[in-house]
């Protein structure tokens, strides 16, 4: 009976310590910087909530299942997670499945401490399991007018298909055959398949910049002033609103386009992020190129979708 009271205490002790843990890492200045990370360096690829299931990568809730156990600790799980993003290599694979669905994950770069922090956030952290398929009524509804509220949540969604379509085929490209092929992939490809995507919504969709690459990208001088209100938004960390424009093809709605991890790779620094031999291939097909010199989480310009 003393050895049964004994070992019910030791685990509560153990069950307490880890949950005071845990509450303490939650209200840390670590979790606010690692929880901004996640959103702007890993949901871009790893959404929980993908735009119509069009999903790109596995969701942390898988991530976290495949790197965590009862046996593993805190530092294990870091460590885990720390290799793999440092040497995303066929021999360093922990999740098959995903790889054979999505491809090997491309070498993203991050700054000191920064994957620590973002493995620290998924160990302590609960994810949902996500619903990739959710039930459709049968029952035929009435079409009503969009408000704006409901316009905007739908172009949200359109962006949102755009990105994980763009996404997609540029990992892919980047995993088989390099960084320098997927750039002539860009050079082609991605019009059409942002076009695709318009075409299955009967909106435009364009990415416009005042620091194009492709001068069809390239933003008019009124757009210009929506981009710089953009900044100025991220600048003084406050959230960036859609801008809405009527006129007469309809309604311009502007979103900002942020940069991430994946996006130094053709926009980052020369001989940084940006490779000497890419930005070559780059200035080869896009003499005029300005669309360089980018960090984590500027603003590189913005979506255009047009509602006629």
């Amino acid at each position: 009976m003393r050895i049964l009271l004994l070992f019910i205490m030791s685990v509560l002790f153990f069950s307490c310590n880890k949950t005071s843990e845990k509450e303490a890492y939650l209200a840390s200045e670590e979790y606010s910087k690692a929880k901004k990370l996640i959103a702007s360096k890993c949901y871009t690829c790893h959404n929980p909530l993908p735009a119509n299931g069009n999903r790109i990568a596995p969701p942390m809730f898988a991530i976290k299942q495949h790197y965590l156990n009862e046996q593993t600790t805190k530092e294990d799980f870091i460590n885990g997670v720390k290799f793999w993003i440092e040497n995303p290599k066929e021999e360093n694979i922990r999740m098959p499945g995903a790889v054979k669905k999505f491809g090997i994950m491309p070498k993203v770069f991050y700054a000191e401490n920064e994957i620590e922090l973002i493995a620290e956030y998924i160990f302590y952290n609960d994810f949902k399991r996500p619903r990739e398929h959710k039930k459709r009524s049968s029952k035929k509804t009435e079409k009503k007018p969009l408000n704006e509220t409901t316009k905007i949540e739908k172009v949200k969604s359109y962006i949102s298909e755009t990105q994980s379509l763009l996404a997609q085929n540029l990992i892919g490209k980047i995993n088989k055959e390099g960084t320098i092929n997927a750039i002539e992939f860009c050079n082609l490809k991605a019009l059409k398949l942002t076009d695709s995507i318009a075409k299955n919504h009967n909106v435009t969709i364009n990415r416009i910049s005042d620091k194009y690459r492709n001068s069809f990208n390239k933003a008019s001088k009124e757009e210009e002033g929506y981009i710089k209100i953009f900044k100025e938004a991220i600048k003084n960390k406050k959230e960036s609103k859609p801008i809405i424009v009527n006129n007469i093809n309809g309604e311009n709605i502007y979103f900002p386009i942020k940069t991430n991890g994946l996006c130094l790779q053709c926009h980052g620094k020369v001989g940084g992020e940006l490779k000497e031999d890419t930005y070559k291939k780059i200035k080869e097909l896009y003499p005029k190129d300005m669309a360089i010199d980018y960090d984590i989480n500027q603003i590189r310009g913005a979506w255009k979708v047009t509602i006629k």
